[in-house]
């Protein structure tokens, strides 16, 4: 049977498409325009081009030759991967133990992991905390705090109790230990979750600054985030006077670069696990 809206049903999805491609093109063109600028020529940034006719590889050239932003390049990649693999799986397993509802103190252990995300202590506890413990100048500083995060915890138990229970019923029949059934069953069902908490903790990893800043004073072990800061803060007229004297690309041209360089690995993930992203996260908003 075919369906044909009225008049006002049409002229409404109309002024929704363009206000929608409207905004997308809003927040589409920064990022075309930073592409471009990072491809752009000297002599096309100086005459003031929006488009650029001329196109070259200097500034990618130059970033990739310019040790403070390859060790930050590095030292991020070590950080979200080593970091998500954590995060993910210690939020899996506690989410787990507080989805058992045969779990002793589970309640009164869902009522701190809830406070947490009510109260939180300030800025001196928590770095008294990291000093304590000895991760001041570590890396390990940017990934052990972070490590866990209350809310995904939260939404990590919710998705795991609409697993049905004859499922680890049967696992448990057939000799399954506990873990075993976490691993071999839970997890294997899980991947809509475990993708989208993956890409939250990537993201969170990835855009490290401000730990690394409280944390962090040995340069070498400074995030890509930090070395952006640090590229980006140069006065820029200083630092045209020595592109101009030494033939190095652009300044603006080389922070176009370095920016576009900062956000490829989050726009490679995000389309590969996009597919689960909606469905995670709906089934992880279910309540018990």
């Amino acid at each position: 049977m075919s369906y044909h809206k009225s008049v006002a049903s049409r002229v409404f999805d109309t002024i929704n498409y363009l206000f929608l491609g409207l905004c997308s093109l809003m927040i589409l063109l920064p990022f075309l325009y930073l592409i471009l600028t990072s491809f752009a020529t000297n002599a096309e940034i100086d005459r003031g081009a929006i488009i650029p006719m001329h196109y070259t590889l200097d500034a990618y050239r130059t970033a990739f030759s310019t040790p403070m932003l390859m060790n930050g390049y590095l030292v991020s990649i070590f950080v979200t991967v080593v970091g998500t693999i954590i995060s993910l799986a210690f939020t899996t397993m506690m989410a787990y133990a507080l989805s058992r509802k045969d779990m002793p103190g589970r309640r009164l252990l869902l009522f701190f992991v809830v406070l947490t995300m009510m109260i939180n202590a300030g800025l001196i506890p928590y770095y008294l905390v990291v000093r304590n413990l000895g991760l001041i100048n570590s890396i390990w500083s940017l990934i052990i705090p972070p490590a866990i995060s209350a809310f995904n915890v939260i939404l990590m138990k919710n998705f795991f109790l609409t697993i049905p229970d004859e499922l680890e019923d049967a696992a448990r029949i057939d000799g399954c230990s506990d873990f075993g059934v976490f691993l071999r069953i839970v997890l294997p069902l899980s991947k809509p979750a475990l993708a989208t908490f993956a890409l939250f903790y990537a993201v969170g990893y990835w855009n490290s600054y401000f730990d690394a800043i409280m944390f962090i004073n040995d340069p070498t072990k400074m995030p890509l985030q930090v070395a952006l800061r640090q590229l980006l803060t140069v006065e820029p007229l200083t630092e045209l006077d020595i592109a101009r004297l030494s033939q190095l690309p652009h300044p603006y041209t080389l922070k176009a670069a370095a920016v576009v360089l900062s956000i490829i690995p989050v726009m490679i993930i995000y389309p590969l696990i996009q597919k689960y992203f909606t469905q995670g996260m709906l089934l992880g908003s279910m309540k018990e």
